[in-house]
């Protein structure tokens, strides 16, 4: 029999009691009579009180009302655990938290969890009360892990008395949790997660409710595999409850583990070892030590030490389904407790895989569709620019769809096309400029032999300029200034001959009418004086020696000119020789010679490209305003060849333009 106090008051009770106060209420919970309950003065009615409590309040404080200790009455009435399997190794499982119920023992191990998993776990206390824990953990592929969990201690049938000890019935006591929970990694494969609890307490007619949160953190050490740190700080802040009068707020606790788990028999058995440490606010220290040795990934025993104390359990998986059974010496007698988990899904893992095969797939369609409208469009383009003769455009546009489709067939046909086409039509350009060249470089010619008044070279060039491009307008122009002067100069020729016939010079005529028949061999008014005069000096003896060497020797220059103005150099120096040693001194045999002498230098090729190449070069700048470019080219030319007139006339006319005040291009 023992003697209990209640405000001063002593009262006997038939049997053993725990007690404890609660804002100055006293409860007490019978084992096999009734106790009886003392209610402070100021409490005019009922709450509260009954014999169950004594259970309840030692899985909260872990101490006997009336051995009370320092931590009596300041630990979580959920400090017993959750999880047959975690308890089975002394609640060591701050570091290993990789089933559904990390919620409660650390909730930076959700993402530790790949498919979604519940578990549900129950364990009975003393004389109709209970602890229960539900949880359901759900990870994402992108977002980390969610989880819910409920867990629930709760006894029914509380005798309640009021203060002269009069029987007022029965009530009941509950508290409850509910965790709203998320996890996920962050940088250097760290996890860390929080709890969201919503803390309920009811006791009778009385209720209250709070609000606390959990963080964890989970640290796999990277060069020792298998190596797990855990930190877990629970109710940070904790919840406040109040109940009656008094508030109470949970009591801060900081969990430290380290877990280490290992394969053997070709990674069929996997054992796990696992030691924790509890730094409550208002309690010692406690060391949790537990371990685990599954085999052939069906059967588990397991093995700890809670403060101490020995517990022990064994599992049984099969597929995604477990049972667990744990053992556990408390101050509460020996608990069994019993959980039954399932886990259903694809693991993330395989969904990550999935879904990452599925936006490669994604990535690999889009860019084929882009591939295809790529090749599409550079097609198009292709075929319009060959179709508008752009053969150099369609070539690119042909090779860039190579470049996206190397065995397209189209395009290689397309881009032979193109490339033939563009060969051809370069070929032909470069043809069309080196006629334009080679004209451009005639009617210059043109230009300078009319200057220098040598009419009928002149208008051989202009019917080649005309030739090598049929409607040319300066060899057009250049045709009809040469022949204007022809027709002049004959008619001019013409005249000259028939007066000195007239006056009875029939030598100087007969070489007035050769002069005429050079610049116009058809003409009919010379070829008869030209036979008349001839007729007129065989006729006289004396001067028919002279007039047969000088009509010999104009033969020889007529013959000179002719073979000079269609490039027959070599011809017309044995012939202008031949004329001059009939006649040594004559001024025009030798202005001849000396030009043929020229056109067969060996430098004469290579002065007469270089010329013709200074001349266009001028003659660009001189179309493009840069006058004074223009000129310095020119002045090469006259460096070669100091008598070009015509050269010198185009460098007058580009000063002119220059004091003029024309545009230059620097």
């Amino acid at each position: 029999m023992k003697v209990t106090e209640a405000r001063g008051q002593k009262r006997v009770t038939k049997a053993r009691v725990r007690n404890v106060k609660i804002q100055g209420i006293t409860f007490a919970k019978r084992e096999s009579v009734a106790v009886a309950l003392r209610l402070s003065r100021g409490n005019a009615f009922l709450i509260l009180v009954a014999t169950a409590a004594i259970a309840l309040l030692a899985c909260w404080s872990g101490q006997s009302v009336a051995a009370s200790s320092a931590s009596g009455g300041t630990e979580s009435v959920f400090s017993l655990g959750a999880g047959s399997r975690a308890l089975g190794m002394g609640g060591a499982f701050t570091a290993v938290s990789n089933d559904a119920t990390t919620l409660y023992w650390n909730p930076a191990g959700l993402p530790n969890l790949e498919q979604t998993s519940i578990i549900g776990f129950h364990s009975t206390l003393l004389e109709g009360s209970s602890y229960d824990f539900f949880s359901i953990c759900q990870p994402t592929v992108r977002f980390g892990s969610f989880g819910f969990a409920f867990v629930r201690v709760g006894a029914n049938g509380i005798n309640a008395y009021d203060d002269r000890s009069r029987s007022l019935g029965q009530i009941d006591f509950s508290q409850s949790e509910m965790l709203f929970s998320y996890g996920r990694k962050v940088p250097f494969d760290v996890r860390v997660g929080a709890s969201l609890k919503i803390v309920s307490e009811r006791m009778g007619d009385h209720s209250a409710e709070g609000v606390g949160v959990d963080v964890g953190a989970l640290y796999p050490v990277p060069y020792f595999k298998g190596l797990t740190l855990g930190l877990a700080l629970r109710d940070v802040p904790g919840a406040k409850l109040k109940l009656v009068e008094r508030v109470e707020r949970t009591p801060r606790t900081v969990r430290l583990g380290v877990s280490y788990s290992g394969t053997f028999r070709d990674s069929q058995d996997v054992a796990t070892f696992a030691v924790d440490t509890s730094l409550p606010e208002k309690a010692p220290a406690a060391v949790f030590v537990g371990g685990e040795y599954l085999i052939d990934q069906s059967v588990a025993l397991r093995l700890g030490l809670k403060e101490g104390k020995l517990s022990a359990g064994a599992g049984v998986r099969w597929r995604n389904y477990s049972f667990d059974y744990s053992l556990g010496n408390t101050e509460l007698g020996n608990l069994h407790q019993f959980s039954v988990s399932a886990a259903f899904g694809d693991p993330v893992t395989i969904r990550k895989q999935r879904e990452a095969l599925e936006r490669k797939r994604d990535v690999e369609r889009m860019l084929r569709e882009e591939r295809s409208r790529k090749i599409d469009a550079h097609t198009e383009l292709a075929g319009r620019a060959f179709a508008e003769g752009g053969y150099l455009a369609a070539v690119e546009e042909w090779n860039l769809v190579l470049e996206y489709e190397p065995d397209n067939a189209e395009a290689r046909e397309g881009l032979d096309r193109a490339r033939q086409a563009l060969a051809a039509k370069t070929e032909e350009e470069a043809r069309m400029a080196e006629i334009k060249v080679r004209v451009h470089v005639l009617v210059e010619l043109g230009e300078e032999l009319l200057d220098e008044g040598e009419l009928r070279g002149a208008l051989l060039r202009f019917k080649q300029a005309n030739e090598l491009e049929p409607g040319n307008a300066e060899a057009l122009a250049g045709l009809r200034r040469a022949d204007s002067l022809i027709v002049g100069e004959v008619a001019s020729r013409v005249a000259e001959a028939r007066k000195l016939a007239a006056s009875g010079n029939q030598l100087e005529a007969f070489s007035a009418w050769n002069r005429v028949l050079l610049l116009d061999p058809a003409n009919q008014d010379a070829l008869s004086g030209l036979e008349s005069s001839r007729a007129s000096l065989e006729s006289v003896d004396r001067d028919l020696a002279n007039a047969r060497r000088r009509i010999d020797a104009l033969a020889l220059y007529t013959q000179a000119v002719r073979a000079y103005e269609r490039g027959d150099y070599t011809d017309a120096r044995v012939m202008i020789e031949d004329m001059l040693k009939l006649y040594p001194a004559d001024k025009d045999a030798l202005k001849l010679a000396e030009k043929i002498e020229e056109r067969l230098s060996p430098e004469a090729p290579r002065v007469e490209e270089s010329v013709r190449q200074l001349y266009v070069e001028g003659m660009n700048h001189f179309n493009s305003g840069d006058y004074e470019k223009a000129i310095q080219s020119w002045k090469k030319i006259l460096e070669m060849d100091p008598d070009n007139e015509m050269v010198a006339k185009n460098i007058e006319k580009a000063k002119a333009r220059l004091s003029s005040g024309a545009r230059t291009t620097q």
